[in-house]
C-alpha cells in the first residue's frame, strides 16, 4: 500500500500522491524573461468526477486554465502538514495514466508533468 504524503490542492479538490520532483526554481539576470518552474507529481490519485478532474482533461484543448496549486508534504501517517510548496499559474503538460477503474471513484495517474509561472515555500 503507497503511502501518500503529498497533497496537492487545486481550488478545494485534493489528489494525493507518493513522489513529487523538479520543484525547483532560480532567478533570471534582471530583465531576463521570468524562470518557469517544471514538476511531475507520481503514483497518485484523484477523484474520477469533479473540477480538479475536468480541468487536467481540459488542458489538452486549444486552451488550458492555469491554476495556483499547493503542494504539501504530510507526516506519515497523519494529515499534519510539514512543508508546503505555493505554485502559481500552472498548468498540465504530460499525464500517464496506469489504469482506469469503473468500480472505483477514484483515478490512478503514474504521471503528471506540469509547468508553472512561480513558486514559494512554506515551512509549518
Amino acid at each position: 500500500m503507497p503511502s501518500y504524503r503529498f497533497r496537492v490542492a487545486v481550488e478545494g479538490d485534493v489528489m494525493a500522491f507518493v513522489r513529487v520532483t523538479g520543484l525547483q526554481t532560480g532567478r533570471e539576470p534582471i530583465g531576463a524573461r521570468r524562470h518557469n518552474v517544471d514538476f511531475t507529481l507520481t503514483r497518485g490519485v484523484c477523484a474520477a468526477r469533479g473540477e480538479l478532474w475536468n480541468w487536467l482533461g481540459s488542458a489538452w484543448g486549444d486552451r488550458v486554465a492555469e491554476r495556483d496549486l499547493a503542494i504539501s508534504l504530510t507526516n506519515d501517517p497523519g494529515p499534519e502538514l510539514l512543508v508546503t510548496w505555493r505554485v502559481r499559474s500552472a498548468y498540465p503538460t504530460r499525464i500517464a495514466a496506469p489504469s482506469f477503474d469503473t468500480r472505483h471513484d477514484q483515478v490512478a495517474i503514474a504521471e503528471l508533468t506540469m509547468c508553472a509561472e512561480s513558486m514559494s515555500v512554506e515551512y509549518h
